[in-house]
């Protein structure tokens, strides 16, 4: 992979915990990708509740994941074993670094890199 500029972000998000399923540490989490079934393949992932702090996050290794109805998954942690453990990981959000993201294909950007660039007509007008 490249060499990112400084203002790359580092980490994608991948999901976001919604709350504890169920009394064995489940947690019922929310993908936000547009490749969900990359959740089905994740073995560790970082938790955090701003994506913007990367100093912050806690990676943790997945144990399994269950894809329910949806965009909703149940996804089990190593050492959370209680409804309490998973709660603490309430409205956390969960990322992958940007290394580990799936690829993209060669016309494909994700949506930070186009934050800030200047749109322009095929006519010449700039839109802002």
């Amino acid at each position: 992979m490249a060499e990112l500029p400084p203002a790359t972000p580092q980490f994608l998000i991948v999901a976001r915990v919604l709350r504890p399923h169920g009394v064995r540490g489940a947690l019922r989490v929310l993908a936000m990708t547009r490749f969900p079934e990359r959740m089905a393949t994740l073995e560790r992932a970082y938790f955090g509740l701003d994506p913007e702090k990367p100093a912050t996050f806690q990676q943790r290794e997945i144990e399994s994941l269950r894809h329910e109805k949806g965009d909703y998954w149940l996804m089990w942690l190593v050492g959370v074993a209680t409804r309490e453990e998973a709660d603490r990981l309430r409205d956390r959000y969960i990322l992958v670094s940007l290394a580990e993201a799936v690829p993209l294909e060669e016309d494909e950007v994700y949506l930070f890199q186009v934050f800030g660039l200047t749109v322009v007509t095929v006519e010449g007008q700039v839109l802002g």
